[in-house]
């Protein structure tokens, strides 16, 4: 293959990459992601339950998937579509699997809510994000988690919100 030709083909990835770098980049994987939650939403037994005033549950949440799919648009198409972001050209692959990651790490939290309890399940989200962040040492993430889940549990009994504690309190407590 000629040198020009790789040339071509390099600047072709470059000009791929680029693109997905770019705000319409962005707005459209965002799109995709909005996309999905409106679909999660409509296909729920309790959105389209029917409220005292003939409004639906999931009225309101739908009419919040529209909003963001209309300034997905706009983010799509402005003049700005093709700018690179400076902070969004640095992204590394590492930066994409750390929030990958806690992604995955809130949906476990998130199944093991129940069984875990609101407190502990918030102490493993923060201090897994807080370790994943680069907080060191060990005990200053557990901290931080600890903290948090207190500081909210603190705010949810002072406004009157029930918070599960979870089957794990009631093993403990004999």
């Amino acid at each position: 293959m000629s040198a020009s030709r790789k040339g071509g083909a390099m600047s072709r990835r470059r000009g791929m990459s680029s693109v997905w770098r770019s705000n319409r980049g962005i707005a459209m994987m965002l799109l995709v992601l909005v996309l999905a939650i409106g679909l999660s939403i409509w296909q729920s037994d309790w959105a389209h339950r029917v409220l005292r005033d003939g409004f639906r549950l999931g009225g309101f949440p739908m009419i919040g998937v529209g909003l963001m799919v209309l300034c997905i648009g706009v983010l799509m198409f402005d003049r700005r579509a093709r700018l690179i972001e400076p902070e969004v050209a640095s992204v590394t692959l590492l930066s994409v699997v750390v929030v990958l990651g806690g992604l995955v790490l809130l949906l476990v939290i998130f199944q093991l809510y129940w069984l875990l309890g609101f407190a502990p399940s918030v102490t493993l989200f923060v201090a897994g994000m807080a370790l994943a962040l680069g907080f060191r040492p060990v005990w200053i993430a557990l901290a931080t988690g600890a903290g948090t889940a207190l500081a909210l549990s603190l705010i949810a009994y002072l406004l009157g919100v029930p918070l599960p504690h979870g089957p794990l309190l009631a093993l403990v407590n004999g």
